[in-house]
């Protein structure tokens, strides 16, 4: 049990940083991009 956590810990929250890290960077460029696009 407690080695499944520590997996789930190493391997999840990175997982999950990278995603949040990712989609807050490409929402930015998908808004220029957008805004670009509208004009």
């Amino acid at each position: 049990m407690n080695e499944t956590m520590m997996f789930m810990v190493h391997t999840i929250f990175p997982f999950s940083i990278y995603m949040i890290f990712g989609y807050s960077i490409g929402y930015q460029k998908k808004k220029k991009i957008w805004e670009y696009i509208v004009r």
